[in-house]
């Protein structure tokens, strides 16, 4: 009996110490603690994902590490599992240093000598719940983009057509001082709406960027020289901490201006008592761990910039919005709302990512990573033609009405012949036709049926010496170019003198040779 005894007894100890080994080096925290929340017994993991020694936790209620809100389901939670039930849940605990942290907890009871206890399992999720936010944010400014672009285009296709028309208004002798007046207020608001769509229109833009090799240091400097001044008016002041050894970055230079300026300006306005903005630039490469700093950050060579404030920090429930367009917490008339969004959609579109990281009461860091100059960069440089072209009349398409009557009427009291038509299939029906005596077309890019592209390269084919301009509510400019032979484009929405300088410079040294 004695042996027995004394073998059962040692394959317990083994049994324990088998157990002790698989609790104290698990992967996950594992903490057991009475019905009342009293913890009897954490592992080395627990301790060292709280930041608490084991002797400070035991006897300790689990309760003073809870950094949720009130969570009315807790108590609830806590009877299930007492009751047999196995729950997986997500909570928030504070660590010793003050930092929260997202663990994902897997509870079950347990009974130890006839009494019931709660073992749990805590896994720290706070980097994928980071990375789950961010691809959802990416995928969430992706949508928005689409639906601002849309309703930009539509939207700036009215403010043409208002600018145009009250400029054609203005040319008329019979107005009153009164009636100018008004017509002058009219034209002020609706340039200001322009600025507007303008700022929303970057943010949605599909057209190509200009990549260059860009100092991001040299840029960093010339943002921070310019706007020192105005900062310092509020008691703010600019520290920069620039790697001298720094490579190029891959990038538009004065899109790369504007995302500085706006996370300056971004820094400043988050310190209304004043502080202190810092500047950092440094340079990383990245392995497969890129996707660890953002979802949408692949492996290879990155210049980075981080601007950080002095300020009070974001709030959690405000975090997830700061980069959506037109989200501000200024006061009304304070803001637009766009300039976070405008550093979004200007890094994505370099294949870059920004990050923030944010404490209340402490300050916001904003950091951006854009791609560093590949150790050999060919440079493409596209060649444009200037043809000559014969005096003819002008065929103006465009499928907004109002837009269409403006820049008829605009180039007609310059003296032209326009042909104005609404739909391009008649437009090229029209020009197969007449070809010979069309010395210039104008056509809107974004059509029904057949689109703007597809048309001009049609006009192309039948007279490769027209000329075309091409104009769109986008920023069109570069993949214009490269897609399809225009000779100019114009952005809306325009006014009259700055179309008639495009039609005039297209158009008029055929008539100084003719006269």
């Amino acid at each position: 009996l004695e042996e027995l005894v004394a073998q059962r007894t040692k394959e317990l100890a083994v049994s324990e110490q088998k157990f002790r080994g698989l609790f104290d080096n698990a992967s996950d925290g594992v903490a057991v603690y009475d019905r009342n929340g009293i913890i009897v017994n954490v592992n080395s993991r627990f301790c060292e994902l709280h930041g608490f020694p084991v002797e400070s936790l035991i006897g300790t209620s689990i309760k003073v590490l809870d950094a949720g809100k009130e969570d009315p389901e807790k108590e609830e939670r806590i009877k299930r599992i007492l009751n047999g039930e196995s729950l997986i849940y997500e909570t928030r605990h504070y660590r010793k240093d003050g930092e929260t942290v997202l663990f994902e907890i897997s509870a079950k009871a347990l009974q130890i000598d006839g009494d019931i206890y709660i073992q749990a399992f805590h896994r720290d999720i706070s980097d994928k719940k980071r990375l789950q936010e961010q691809l959802f944010q990416s995928q969430k400014m992706e949508s928005i983009g689409m639906l601002a672009g849309g309703l930009a285009h539509d939207f700036n296709n009215v403010i043409s057509a208002i600018i145009g028309h009250v400029e054609l208004l203005g040319d008329n002798e019979r107005l009153d001082s009164d009636a100018r007046k008004h017509l002058t207020i009219v034209e002020s608001s609706s340039r200001r709406a322009s600025q507007m769509i303008s700022k929303l229109l970057k943010f949605a833009r599909k057209g190509k960027i200009d990549m260059q090799p860009v100092s991001l240091n040299s840029v960093v400097r010339d943002t921070t020289e310019l706007i020192s001044k105005t900062l310092s008016h509020r008691n703010i002041s600019v520290d920069l901490k620039l790697d001298d050894m720094l490579p190029q970055l891959m990038g538009d230079s004065n899109q790369m201006e504007q995302v500085v300026m706006n996370l300056m300006v971004n820094a400043a306005d988050a310190m209304p008592a004043g502080g202190v903005v810092t500047l950092a630039t440094a340079a990383k490469t990245f392995g497969n761990e890129a996707a660890q700093v953002h979802p949408l950050l692949a492996p290879g060579a990155y210049v980075i910039l981080s601007v950080t404030d002095s300020g009070s920090g974001i709030p959690d429930d405000v975090r997830d919005k700061i980069f959506d367009p037109f989200f501000t917490t200024k006061g009304q008339g304070k803001g637009t709302g766009l300039g976070l969004a405008m550093v979004y959609s200007i890094v994505k579109d370099h294949k870059g990512a920004v990050t923030v990281d944010s404490m209340v009461g402490k300050g916001t860091t904003f950091q951006v990573y854009i791609r560093a100059v590949p150790a050999q960069h060919i440079a493409s440089d596209g060649a444009a033609e200037n043809q000559q072209t014969e005096r003819g009349c002008v065929l103006v398409v465009e499928d907004e009405s109002d837009t269409l009557r403006f820049v008829s009427e605009t180039i007609e009291s310059f003296g032209y012949t326009v042909i104005a038509e609404d739909n391009a299939i008649r437009a090229l029906k029209f020009f197969k036709e007449q070809a010979d005596g069309i010395t210039l077309v104008i056509t809107d890019i974004f059509m029904p049926v057949i689109d703007g592209r597809d048309l001009i390269k049609s006009l192309k084919v039948i007279k490769p010496s027209v000329k075309v301009i091409a104009m769109s509510a986008y920023q069109i400019e570069d993949f214009v170019r490269q897609d399809i032979p225009v000779d100019d484009f114009i952005r809306k929405p325009f006014g009259g003198i700055e179309l008639m300088s495009k039609v005039n410079r297209l158009i008029m040294p055929y008539r100084s040779l003719l006269s």
